[in-house]
């Protein structure tokens, strides 16, 4: 990661409690103790694991944004939105909110919901943006 910044000011003290990591951590453990975290395609990622008591969370790369490490075009959320059509399992996908993801989209359950984004090197970027959430089950 270049240049990291977490959110904090110089005159914060910083959130990492040292003489709290053993049980910070055994708390993650426990919470994802059934969870499975890969770091594949999604398309091979719902062929290894897709079925009916599969749940995934996906979190594609903006569209339209910035540049990522990894390159992730239209025909990548295309791949992502058929995948979902045809899967077994449940997701949930955050996303900018987007016209041609809505589009693509417009067969699932989509939301707005406003995120702040405080972790940015310059003011301008800390705002609040449109983000989508999209299910293939209502969400309650």
């Amino acid at each position: 990661m270049k240049n990291p910044v977490f959110g904090t000011k110089k005159q914060d003290r910083n959130r990492l409690r040292l003489d709290q990591l053993d049980e910070s951590i055994k708390l993650a453990h426990k919470r994802l103790i059934k969870s499975t975290i890969e770091h594949l395609d999604f398309e091979k990622c719902v062929g290894k694991y897709d079925d009916e008591q599969t749940f995934f969370y996906f979190d594609p790369p903006y569209r339209k944004t910035k540049p990522y490490a990894i390159p992730f075009n239209d025909d990548d959320y295309k791949r992502l939105a058929s995948i979902c059509i045809n899967m077994n399992g449940k997701f949930l996908m955050t996303i900018n909110d987007d016209k041609y993801i809505r589009e693509l989209f417009k067969d699932f359950n989509i939301m707005t919901h406003e995120v702040y984004y405080s972790v940015c090197k310059t003011q301008n970027g800390r705002q609040d943006f449109k983000e989508l959430i999209i299910t293939n089950y209502e969400i309650v």
